[in-house]
């Protein structure tokens, strides 16, 4: 007998669709013994096939009977996942981050949607979760970098009195590495004035000679470096004194404490050019300084000094100030002064560039002596040449639409300015500086008319005055100066004649108002008018009430009428009226004749338009 057995029934079970770089397990039943096309010989095989595989596998029963199925495992890909954005942005600003290669993306943000907009504080990554139409899934990222905004400084004169001017000039530092910037490891002495051939002689006038004050140059690494005289302009004086090393150079000070009221054609000044072959730069201003308690002239006179308090240091570069300080400190005895400009960008330049040193002593002590007296020696400027493509900051651009490192304003009222700076990496910050304007007025009043013999206080009333000390309310005082000589915040007055008067007022900050009136004295007359000479318009006061009918007639020296009808006339009070004059009434001398009732009177007056 023939025993027929059947063949095993060949089953496998597993995923058929996978993505690349997944694996599936495939599992096969039906018998004892299996032989897999891989190798296997296990019931179930882990696979992991970077394409479309076709998988068999041979199954023996116990009855040795043998059976073939197989299976085709499908590889899917992945998505090709990307990100893009602006990898570098300034701080406070954000990017547009957008993901493409799927159908669905999750962002580590959490959001869901292809493009975010991120805002980091820091140097930031970001990754998305891309799925395609198979289901497949791939991640990306992207590290946002964050370049800090410039730091800025504006410095410049922040309180002034009406009419004056301010500068304002801004610095900025940058907090990002600029590529092709000239960097000065080494700065050297690149001009340098010893002063020590000063010669100063009323009688030959070379206290206003200025050429024995030449520079020695070094011309470092540079194409070339020329330097002008220490000198003054406009034939202002100076002398000579013992110096720290050998001899200095004396200027006169300027007395007002408020740097706007400087006249800087009185400054010290000197000059120097740097011809860079690619890039240059200034670091550094060295000199000795000292405003003495007593002076001390060669060949000369010595005695007290009216010392000045302080003194400026204004640099411009091409014509444009690139840097000031008004808050510099005079020493009573020599002292060394190192001015630092090495992370000054203003100082840089990649052409050739003048730049223009201007020193001016000021605020003196007021201590009664004649001689405002500042002394100066050893001057040293900085600086040097180097490779360079490019500059720290690449614009300024202010509120009033000035666009270089410093704006000279004369605002009429406080005013605050802002500036927009510009670095290297394009980062830009702003800055906003308050400029105060102080409006003195010494108002007292309108002109007057009293009885002879009669007394007055005139007492100015002040207003619009700086502050210039919140501790100590001494030091905001008010000076007063009147044309009687009178220094007091009042005077009192008995005019026997019409009398003009004037007050000038000085407050803290040197803002002056000067302001005057007329006492004009009624004698024994029924009529008066004043002022007189008028210009456009006459007062008249009656000792009796002006009639409802008044009139006034002008006329000639030669009694002819030139006016007698279509005056303007206001009526104060019931005993004082203003005539104003017709606009085509020329200068001359004329008669009023003034009708009140019965009564006619007549006064001589004289018209100065």
């Amino acid at each position: 007998t023939v025993i027929v057995n059947p063949l095993p029934v060949v089953t496998i079970v597993g995923d058929t669709e996978i993505c690349i770089g997944e694996s599936t397990t495939l599992t096969a039943s039906g018998g004892s013994i299996y032989s897999w096309s891989n190798g296997s010989t296990t019931a179930s095989i882990n696979v992991t096939p970077t394409v479309t595989t076709t998988y068999s596998v041979t199954v023996t029963d116990g009855n040795g009977c043998i059976a073939t199925s197989s299976i085709t495992v499908k590889v899917n890909p992945l998505p090709v996942a990307s990100i893009t954005g602006n990898t570098n942005i300034c701080e406070g600003d954000s990017t547009l981050l957008t993901a493409s290669g799927g159908i669905s993306y999750v962002w580590s943000t959490g959001a869901t949607t292809t493009s975010i907009y991120v805002n980091p504080i820091v140097s930031s990554s970001y990754t998305v979760t891309v799925t395609n139409v198979f289901g497949c899934t791939k991640t990306a990222s992207i590290t946002i970098s964050i370049s800090q905004k410039p730091d800025i400084i504006i410095v410049g004169i922040d309180k002034i009195c009406k009419g004056d001017s301010s500068i304002l000039v801004a610095t900025a530092y940058v907090n990002v590495v600029c590529p092709g910037v000239c960097q000065l490891d080494t700065p050297e002495v690149i001009a340098y004035w010893d002063l020590d051939a000063c010669a100063s002689v009323m009688s030959l006038g070379t206290h206003m000679d200025y050429s024995e004050f030449i520079p020695v140059i070094f011309n470092a690494n540079c194409t070339s470096i020329a330097a002008g005289n220490v000198h003054r302009i406009n034939g202002n004086k100076h002398s000579c004194t013992p110096g720290p090393e050998s001899v200095g150079m004396c200027i006169g000070s300027q007395k007002t404490c408020n740097p706007a009221k400087l006249d800087f054609s009185q400054s010290l000044r000197f000059e120097v050019e740097l011809n860079p072959a690619q890039g240059g730069r200034i670091t550094g201003l060295q000199f000795y300084e000292q405003s003495p308690e007593v002076y001390s002239w060669i060949n000369g006179a010595s005695g007290p000094n009216n010392y000045a308090t302080k003194y400026v240091l204004r640099v411009s570069k091409n014509g444009d100030v690139i840097y000031y300080d008004d808050q510099l400190s005079t020493n009573r005895t020599w002292g060394l002064v190192d001015v630092d400009f090495s992370d000054n960008a203003n100082f840089s330049t990649l052409v050739t560039a003048k730049y223009l040193f201007e020193l001016v002593p000021y605020c003196t002590i007021n201590n009664g002596a004649v001689e405002t007296v500042w002394d100066i020696d050893e001057i040293k400027v900085l600086g040097g040449c180097c490779n360079a493509t490019s500059t720290e900051i690449s614009s300024y651009a202010w509120s009033n639409g000035e666009t270089g490192p410093s704006i000279t304003v004369k605002p009429t009222e406080t005013t605050t300015y802002m500036v927009t700076v510009t670095d290297c990496n394009g980062c830009t910050n702003v800055e906003e500086y308050e400029v105060v304007v102080n409006c003195l007025i010494a108002d007292l009043g309108p002109d007057m008319m009293i009885n002879l013999g009669e007394t007055v206080v005139l007492t100015p009333i002040i207003t619009g005055k700086s502050i210039c000390s919140e501790d100590d309310d001494e030091l905001n005082k008010v000076k007063y100066l009147w044309s009687t000589g009178a220094t007091t915040p009042s005077i009192t007055v008995t005019p026997s004649s019409s009398t003009f008067y004037r007050v000038t007022v000085t407050d803290c900050n040197d803002c002056r108002d000067t302001e005057s009136l007329s006492i004009h004295v009624m004698m024994a007359r029924p009529i008066i008018t004043y002022p007189n000479p008028a210009t456009e318009r006459v007062n008249i006061s009656s000792e009796i009430p002006f009639e409802s009918d008044m009139s006034i007639r002008i006329l000639g020296l030669d009694n002819n009428v030139i006016y007698d009808s279509g005056l303007e006339m206001m009526m104060n009070t019931p005993t004082n009226a203003t005539l104003v004059f017709p606009t085509n009434m020329v200068n001359g001398v004329y008669i009023l004749e003034i009708r009140n009732g019965e009564r006619i009177y007549t006064e001589r007056i004289i018209l100065l338009k």
